[in-house]
């Protein structure tokens, strides 16, 4: 076998003509490949494929040491585990939301039926609105109350939030594992989401538990859950360990309800009309007959979800303010903590005026 008088091998080039050139190269080093024709033999073929491997392996480690950093990483779900390190929660979707004064002028009644003193709107009352070519639901978020006054009923401000009512109910069969609960929609507004949680699936007994977003004030009694985020882009449930909030018990029922809406595509709607029949309590009776309809707010406020490059940005932004109001900066995280649809901040202060 002849020595191996050979070269370092140039690993600094890692494309594709690079390698193979240096592969060429540290063979036309050794003399059985002296005088070798490269461009007219199988050889020429076996470097084309040593080099596309080389050029996938650097490829592939190059891209899974950048998704191990919050500034380099591509992939959203990477983009997004790093954020919940340092302790941001990205915005999700966000209802359009708008207001209308509502007056019911007449009842349809039964026989023997009188107008009740106060006409009660339920929470989840369905309401339809054209924007565009295209029609969306938009639905009360809580019950309204008016009473009866000269013959009418007359609500004002009642405020719709566009989207669709869903509910999912899950069984708690696990207590030791810190179970998580997904939601199936992928397009849900946080803040609409309300659980109620029955001892047993025969049980009358209903308990609300609310949304938590700290650690901070809660107690092994705090019937409180969780929410996040999820790599598929959806929310899960989770409770906390029994010292800081309570955990659900082995047999509970944990009754979800939430809103599921088109975000963005929401807003700008101004004229509403009701998308059924309206009755007292939502029982089916004492139903609204006639009624007139107002719009003193059209919809506005609707937000798709934080895109990858927002979660990177504000993420960032927030962990550095680290709830300080100190510089410009801090209070743009602030802001932006305070308020979940905002496209745009300009901040300053007082430092930066002439003179300062």
């Amino acid at each position: 076998m002849a020595a191996n008088t050979a070269q370092t091998i140039n690993v600094s080039s890692l494309d594709f003509d690079g390698i193979k050139q240096g592969l060429r190269t540290f063979l036309s080093s050794q003399t059985e490949f002296t005088d070798y024709n490269w461009e007219a033999s199988n050889l020429s073929i076996i470097l084309d494929l040593l080099a596309y491997n080389s050029t996938y392996n650097a490829a592939l480690a190059n891209f899974v040491a950048n998704e191990a950093f919050l500034d380099t990483a591509a992939l959203r779900k990477n983009i997004l585990s790093h954020a919940k390190a340092l302790g941001y929660h990205p915005r999700g979707y966000l209802a359009a939301r708008a207001k209308i004064n509502f007056t019911i002028n007449t009842l349809t009644l039964a026989q023997g039926q009188v107008a009740p003193p106060n006409f009660v709107i339920p929470r989840g009352t369905t309401f339809s609105a054209l924007i565009g070519n295209s029609v969306y639901s938009f639905v009360t978020l809580t019950e309204y109350t008016a009473p009866l006054d000269g013959g009418k009923y007359y609500f004002y401000n009642i405020e719709l939030a566009e989207g669709i009512y869903f509910a999912q109910e899950f069984l708690v069969t696990d207590v030791e594992h810190n179970p998580r609960y997904l939601l199936a929609n992928g397009k849900v507004d946080s803040s609409t989401v309300v659980m109620i949680v029955k001892d047993s699936l025969t049980s009358n007994t209903l308990n609300t538990w609310l949304p938590a977003s700290r650690l901070t004030g809660l107690t092994e009694t705090s019937k409180a859950f969780f929410m996040q985020e999820t790599s598929e882009e959806k929310y899960e449930i989770f409770f906390g360990n029994g010292t800081l909030g309570k955990k659900p018990e082995l047999g509970n029922l944990l009754h979800v309800e939430y809103l599921s809406t088109n975000g963005v595509a929401g807003n700008g709607a101004s004229g509403f009309s009701p998308l059924g029949t309206i009755s007292h309590e939502g029982r089916g009776l004492q139903a609204v007959a006639t009624y007139t309809i107002t719009t003193t707010q059209r919809s506005t406020g609707g937000a798709n979800s934080e895109s990858a490059e927002e979660i990177r940005l504000n993420a960032s932004s927030t962990f550095i303010a680290q709830d300080r109001a100190v510089t410009a900066d801090d209070y743009k995280a602030l802001i932006q903590g305070f308020f979940d649809n905002i496209r745009n901040i300009r901040v300053w202060g007082g430092e930066y005026n002439t003179p300062p």
